[in-house]
């Protein structure tokens, strides 16, 4: 029976079938072969005492547009149970929401299950002997309902304890012992779910559990954080049911709406269990656009939802792909009607606030990929606890049939959450879905505005995030990626685009001291049309930059720095001068140098003082893409100034044949024109891709190859490299 309880709530697995011109129905049933459709503009009408019976494998479907008018009370719809059983029988596996559990608690992961239904004298946890008492009744009705059993001693984890994706829009609930939120706070995760009116849960050891709720679309990642500080509690436990208004599947139930009343339901359902009736006045009419969204485009954050990031992108994604059309305007409203944001399709320009200073910068406000439509609002336009609604101009997309823009004060409607993030720790994902922030310059403006000493991580979670980055004034801040290659910061920028140095990178970087960045790739997807073209730009004379397993990816001058950096096992890829910049101490330990499409430079030193090493690259693998000939390409060409130092150091690396006999460019004379062990053009035992040494005999005449002694005094190791490093070498770890 829980099958046959669960199948109405899942209406993706139904289809319902209305087809038909204007008619009159009387008493009949839809046999096994029927097929009822009612088109947008007819309407079916139920005569007083109509009864239709759709029996096991009958569709139905309401078009966009059809209406059911029920022309007095006694009209009735029902749908048999066999029908239900019938269908549910063969279409559910178990489980049904929950999809790609995760769990963290790697001591405890044993002792979580994840549970069908729910009932009193069931276990509250996989570790204890406490069972429920009483639940609220929306967990203990016929609803259906999937359980994760967590462990109690999972109480214990600081961190998170485990996340899953849905596999249904769902509503997820919190069962958290009450003693937490009253001794301690509610654990920051929770800030913008909704603790709600249910009667709280009560276990057998006398434990309170309150209830606080809060929906997920489709796809989307539900973490589930820490329990709190305290270890004098319980842990909390996590429901499932489907989103939306639930009829109770009892065999007496029924709605009733007044005359000329109406149901709505936007995004959400009314669910029929298997002998449900709904009752219909006189008048009362039933319109298909609120029962069925049959509209071939949806939006994100869907219409009338709540909780949302105040840094949201909109979005709307068709059936088909659309096109960016050529008039027309988006704006963002409060509920009382001000205006917060207005958007046109181009010759936009962002703001990006960082500390006490702003990045303007030409950006795209409208962009496409695949089948959908992403729109870019200005930055810091909406605030917490505020309602909105989006209005699109009928020419702002073309090439999708039937939409003509979005009008109207109740169309797209969403709430910001209640308030933003307290702690030192912040969380991004591009879904928006449990965490504090949807963009990555939404977190750095947050962790900015605090105190400039003060260690701060941003977890930025896997996802495509298109966007300029701005970051200044701040120090000690690690941003950490997800996962190398799937957390992907990317933009199309270049000098054609934002013009001068510091604002035609994406990730702008001033006045900054021991940024870390971890685990992620950072790509300016520039085709080189537009010019220079900077992935980052760490513009601090004295600051710190530590990148460990990332990529940086770009064509002409991918990395511009300055200061001291250090580079560890990651990709630096580019084709033209892609490392430069005026570095103290700039260290690529481990690292893939890799050059792209054709000719091209790998670096260009502007080093200002010729006692410092500038750029060091030890145990590199200068590597190539296919498409880069031999000889194609050469390890650095200099400015040709004698206001700077062309100070460069390859240490035990690894040379593909895309570097010539001659290393080194003649094409301008560097920097000290002959270098020596401390300044200029030197290597140290280049090895071949296949580990035997490299013939140097042919190199630059005004190159210098390192004897073993140069080399053990000043370049075989990190430590040894940065000893000039007024601030140390402990940071490099």
């Amino acid at each position: 029976m829980k099958l046959a309880r669960f199948f109405p709530l899942m209406v993706w697995t139904a289809l319902i079938f209305l087809s038909c011109s204007d008619s009159d129905i009387s008493n009949g049933t839809l046999d096994s072969s029927s097929s009822v459709e009612v088109s947008s503009s007819s309407e079916t009408e139920l005569s007083s005492s109509a009864l239709v019976d759709i029996s096991s494998s009958a569709d139905i479907e309401l078009s966009s547009s059809a209406a059911i008018d029920v022309s007095s009370s006694s009209g009735e719809i029902s749908l048999s149970s066999s029908s239900l059983d019938a269908l549910s029988s063969s279409s559910v596996t178990f489980p049904v929401f929950i999809k790609e559990l995760n769990i963290l608690d790697t001591e405890n992961r044993g002792e979580w299950s994840i549970q069908e239904g729910l009932a009193t004298g069931d276990s509250v946890h996989g570790d204890r002997e406490n069972t429920w008492l009483t639940l609220p009744s929306f967990l203990t009705g016929t609803e259906y309902v999937e359980y994760i059993r967590t462990a109690a001693d999972s109480k214990n984890l600081e961190g998170n304890q485990a996340s899953f994706k849905t596999n249904a829009a769902v509503t997820v609930s919190i069962l958290l012992d009450s003693r937490v939120a009253g001794t301690h706070g509610l654990p920051a995760w929770l800030n913008d779910w909704i603790r709600t009116a249910d009667t709280p849960a009560q276990a057998s050891n006398q434990v309170s559990y309150d209830v606080y709720k809060k929906n997920f679309a489709e796809g989307a990642t539900v973490t589930l954080g820490t329990n709190g500080p305290t270890r004098s509690v319980i842990n909390y436990v996590v429901a499932v049911t489907a989103q939306g208004t639930i009829i109770p599947a009892s065999s007496s139930s029924s709605v009733t709406p007044s005359s000329s009343s109406a149901i709505s339901l936007s995004s959400s359902s009314i669910t029929l269990s298997s002998s449900s009736v709904i009752l219909f006045s006189s008048s009362s009419v039933v319109s298909s656009s609120s029962v069925v969204n049959n509209d071939p485009w949806t939006f994100k954050p869907a219409a009338g939802s709540a909780g949302v990031n105040i840094d949201t992108r909109l979005a709307i994604t068709f059936k088909s792909a659309p096109r960016l059309g050529s008039s027309g305007e988006i704006a963002i409203y409060e509920k009382n009607g001000t205006r917060v944001d207005l958007i046109k399709l181009s010759g936009e320009t962002i703001s990006l606030k960082s500390g006490s200073k702003n990045r303007t910068a030409n950006y795209r406000p409208v962009t496409i990929s695949g089948n959908t439509l992403t729109i870019h609002p200005h930055y810091g336009v909406l605030k917490y606890n505020t309602e909105y609604y989006v209005t699109i101009g009928s020419g702002v997309v073309s090439g999708v049939s039937g939409f003509n823009g979005v009008s109207g004060n109740n169309t797209w409607t969403f709430k910001t959450k209640a308030a933003g993030p307290t702690g030192s720790t912040v969380t991004v994902d591009d879904d928006c879905t449990g965490a504090d922030f949807c963009t990555v310059q939404a977190a750095l403006g947050y962790v900015s505005g605090r105190s400039a000493s003060e260690a701060v991580t941003i977890n930025v979670k896997d996802g495509n995030y298109e966007e300029l980055l701005y970051l200044q004034g701040k120090n000690n801040i690690t941003i950490k990626g997800e996962s190398r290659e799937k957390t992907r910061i990317h933009y199309d920028n270049s000098e054609s685009f934002n013009s001068g140095t510091a604002n035609r990178g994406l990730f702008i970087i001033e006045n900054v001291d021991m940024l870390r960045l971890e685990n992620l790739t950072i790509e300016n997807t520039n085709d080189r049309s537009g010019g220079q073209a900077e992935a980052i730009y760490f513009n601090s004379n004295d600051g710190r930059l530590v990148a460990v397993n990332c990529n940086f990816i770009s064509r002409q001058d991918t990395i511009l720095v300055k200061g001291y950096n250090w580079f560890y096992n990651s990709l630096i890829a580019g084709d033209v001068d892609f490392i430069w910049g005026y570095p103290k101490i700039t260290l690529f330990e481990n690292c893939e140098i890799r050059s792209r499409v054709g000719n091209g430079y790998v670096l260009q030193a502007r080093v200002n003082n010729i006692n410092d090493k500038g750029f060091v690259f030890l145990t590199c693998n200068f590597t190539r893409e296919s498409t880069v000939r031999n000889g194609a390409v050469t390890l650095a060409r200099s400015g040709g100034s004698t206001d700077y130092y062309d100070n460069i150091s390859i240490i035990n690396s690894t040379i593909d044949a895309h570097i010539p006999d001659a290393g080194w460019s003649n094409q301008k004379v560097p920097n000290p024109s002959k270098a020596n062990a401390n300044s200029g053009w030197k290597e140290y035992k280049s090895k071949a891709p296949n580990g035997s040494l490299l013939n140097t005999s042919n190199r630059y005449t005004g190159s210098y190859q390192l004897s073993d002694a140069e080399y053990n005094s000043g370049y075989k190791d990190r430590t040894t490299i940065f000893k000039a490093c007024t601030k140390g070498t402990d940071w490099m770890r």
